[in-house]
């Protein structure tokens, strides 16, 4: 990957991004550079534009990430966010990490939210224990389970992982959660981020860099 290439910054909205502009490129091709080498990573393009519905981005500290395939990764920023003013440097590189180990499964062929369930629940815990890895910090969205809820919601689980994933599934596991079901909100990274905890428990030969490029259904889970 030509590191000095993959840049890309969209100003949208009211173009708060604008004086920005400078910090926020060198950090994100320093983080690049962080991940050479860890990650098996083609060219890839980074955009950060503001995002057009702060409401979304209102828990997470006002940054939020996509990945929409293995060439592109989306950064959106609320630059009006009281903890994004204060802690933007630590919210755009845990966010760009996770996305960029999307984008490395991506590039191997891992349709990470276009196969079954199971395969976006593995993919995301794993993208959250490589931002783990590498700064010690575990994503807001991973909600703490005890265990008595996170088998409940295994057992749940279980019973879709091999069904495609929907909007519906994503919303109702990753985002909105579901009183009906009894489904906290962020339920499905919670549970990414233990499914993937188990699996390198009982495999301590490997970890969310060596697993990047192997799907969910190869590792018995």
């Amino acid at each position: 990957m030509d590191y000095n290439n993959v840049m890309g910054i969209e100003i949208n909205n009211t173009g708060g991004l604008v004086n920005s502009a400078d910090r926020v490129e060198k950090l994100i091709k320093s983080i690049l550079k962080e991940v050479e080498g860890k990650l098996s990573l083609g060219d890839v393009r980074v955009v950060v534009k503001e995002t057009k519905r702060p409401d979304d981005l209102k828990d997470i500290g006002g940054v939020g990430g996509y990945c929409p395939s293995g060439e592109l990764v989306e950064i959106s920023i609320d630059v009006n966010h009281p903890i994004f003013q204060k802690l933007w440097g630590q919210l755009v590189r845990r966010s760009l990490l996770h996305e960029l180990h999307h984008a490395a499964r991506r590039q191997a062929g891992i349709a990470i939210g276009e196969s079954s369930f199971l395969e976006c629940l593995f993919s995301e815990g794993l993208a959250d224990h490589f931002v783990h890895d590498l700064t010690n910090i575990k994503p807001v969205w991973a909600i703490e389970l005890n265990q008595k809820v996170a088998d409940a919601l295994l057992k749940k689980a279980k019973a879709i992982f091999d069904q495609p994933m929907t909007d519906k599934i994503y919303d109702t596991w990753f985002i909105e959660g579901s009183k009906e079901l009894n489904i906290p909100r962020w339920a499905g990274y919670a549970l990414g981020f233990k499914l993937v905890d188990d699996y390198l428990t009982q495999h301590p030969d490997t970890s969310s860099i060596s697993l990047v490029t192997k799907p969910a259904s190869e590792l018995n889970i």
